[in-house]
C-alpha cells in the first residue's frame, strides 16, 4: 500500500496492494485511526486543516508566526521532526557553525533555533503593514521582495543579523558591524548596527524612502533605483547623498515623516 499526498500531509489516494493498514505517512509520525491526527511527541498534528492542535513549546522563538501553524506555511521546503520548531537550512547551519566555532552542543542547538527564528521572521514580511502594503508585496513588489528576503538571510546564514524588527510595513534587519549606512530591497531594509525603527532614526527615515520607491514602481525597482544606487555608493561614495535615487528616496522620506533625513542634501 502507498499513499499521494497534498503537501499538508491529507492524503490524496490510496493505493493499495495489500489489506494491511499503513499508520505511518509522509510524515513520519502514526496516524491514529480513530482521531485521524499524526502524533510528534509535542502535540498532535491535523491534515485535514494543516494546523496543530496546541501551541508550539517553541512559539517564543518566533513571534511573527501562528504558534499553531504547520512548517511556516510551507511544508514542501520545511520539515518538523517533533512538533516544536521546524527544521530548515538555516537552522542546521547555525548548529553546525556553532559547533565547529567550538559552541557547547547546547550553544550550538539556541544558535540553530535562533537563525531559524530569523528566517522566519524574513518571510514573514510578506504579512506586516496594511493591506495594501500586504498585497503589494505579493504581487507588484514580488520580484524584488524575494530578493530583500534571500538577501537578508545570507546575512542571517553568515550570523550577521543582530535583529530584525518590523515598523510601517518594513521589515528593518539590524546587522552586526557598521557604520557603513544601509540598502533596501523591497520592504527589507538591512542596516548597520544600531539602527532601530524609528520615526527619529535618520538611516530607517531615507531607507524607508527606497522602500517607497518600490512601491510605486513595482518590478522596475530594481533597475531603475536599487541597482544604479548601489553602483554609486560603491563606485561615487562621497557623491552618493547627492545621486538622483538618493534625492528621491530623501522626498518620499520627507513626505512620510514630515522632515528630511538628516544626511539629505
Amino acid at each position: 500500500m502507498h499513499n499521494d499526498y497534498y503537501p499538508y500531509v491529507e492524503v490524496l489516494r490510496e493505493y493499495n496492494n495489500s489489506s494491511a493498514n499503513e499508520k505511518y505517512k509522509s510524515t513520519g509520525k502514526e496516524r491514529d485511526g480513530e482521531s485521524g491526527l499524526d502524533c510528534f511527541g509535542a502535540r498532535y498534528y491535523d491534515s485535514g486543516v494543516g494546523r496543530w492542535l496546541a501551541v508550539d513549546p517553541m512559539a517564543d522563538k518566533y513571534p511573527g508566526w501562528s504558534p499553531y501553524n504547520y512548517c511556516a506555511n510551507n511544508p514542501v521546503k520545511y520539515t518538523d521532526p517533533d512538533g516544536r520548531l521546524f527544521i530548515i537550512d538555516d537552522f542546521i547551519v547555525g548548529l553546525v557553525s556553532g559547533l565547529i566555532s567550538g559552541k557547547s552542543i547546547s550553544q550550538s542547538v539556541d544558535q540553530g533555533v535562533q537563525y531559524a527564528a530569523n528566517c522566519v521572521e524574513l518571510w514573514s514580511s510578506f504579512g506586516r503593514g496594511d493591506f495594501g502594503q500586504v498585497v503589494s508585496k505579493c504581487t507588484w513588489e514580488l520580484p524584488q521582495q524575494l530578493v530583500g528576503i534571500i538577501g537578508a538571510d545570507a546575512q542571517n546564514l553568515a550570523g550577521n543579523i543582530n535583529s530584525i524588527q518590523h515598523a510601517e510595513g518594513a521589515t528593518l534587519v539590524e546587522t552586526k558591524n557598521g557604520p557603513w549606512g544601509g540598502y533596501t530591497i523591497g520592504s527589507i531594509i538591512t542596516a548597520d548596527h544600531g539602527t532601530t525603527p524609528k520615526r527619529s532614526n535618520e538611516t530607517f527615515k531615507h531607507e524607508y524612502g527606497h522602500y517607497e520607491q518600490s512601491q510605486i514602481w513595482g518590478p522596475l525597482y530594481i533597475p531603475m533605483f536599487g541597482l544604479p544606487s548601489l553602483l554609486s555608493a560603491y563606485f561615487d561614495p562621497y557623491d552618493h547623498p547627492k545621486f538622483y535615487a538618493e534625492i528621491y528616496a530623501d522626498e518620499l522620506s520627507k513626505k512620510k515623516f514630515g522632515s528630511y533625513p538628516r544626511e539629505a542634501k
